[in-house]
């Protein structure tokens, strides 16, 4: 879903069970509206290498090593 406004609640109330997920593209679209030009190629990189991962363990290990490396500068983009 792209986190339209009611969206979710509308989704639960048909399928109460359903668990729901942000589109990759909304979410990175939105998350590099917050970057500095000069930091936005090397974020997307090392953000594709998260959701690009083959299996759950390394997606964890890049997501580490994101956060590693862009934890300090934008806290709120890392966290989400």
């Amino acid at each position: 879903m792209n986190g339209l406004a009611g969206l979710d609640e509308a989704v639960h109330g048909v399928y109460p069970k359903a668990e729901i997920q942000h589109c990759i593209v909304h979410k990175v679209r939105s998350s590099i509206k917050n970057f500095r030009k000069k930091d936005l190629s090397a974020f997307t990189t090392d953000l594709k290498a998260v959701y690009e991962s083959s299996n759950m363990e390394l997606a964890k290990s890049a997501l580490d090593e994101l956060s590693q490396k862009w934890g300090k500068s934008y806290r709120k983009v890392v966290d989400s």
